[in-house]
């Protein structure tokens, strides 16, 4: 089937799926430029850098990870998580988003 040819509901489901895609990308995006802007306009007036931590982003959304984060009978993954959790705001945010992205576009286009 064509994409002219499409019934009008599914059309709509996938232009609105592509409008989230898109506003979740921009958000990803503003919030990337606005995590790094504020950590250089803070070292711009301060002299240091301010590190700035996923966690930091998690617990802000009102999620409270332990630290450090430790799943039993998975030390593997439990390592990884942590690394991830201490990564910098501004490159985990960005990753964060665009996974939740391409994960509403994979949930609606099945």
């Amino acid at each position: 089937m064509r994409y002219e040819e499409q019934p009008p509901i599914q059309d709509f489901w996938d232009k609105a799926t592509a409008v989230l895609v898109s506003v979740t990308f921009v958000f990803g995006w503003l919030w990337l430029v606005g995590v790094l802007g504020y950590q250089v306009w803070y070292w711009l007036q301060e002299g240091e850098w301010l590190p700035l931590s996923f966690r930091l982003a998690l617990e802000f959304i009102g999620l409270d990870v332990p630290a450090p984060v430790e799943i039993e009978g998975w030390v593997g993954l439990s390592r990884l998580l942590e690394w991830a959790i201490n990564l910098p705001m501004s490159v985990m945010v960005g990753l964060a988003v665009f996974a939740v992205a391409v994960l509403v576009n994979w949930m609606v286009r099945r």
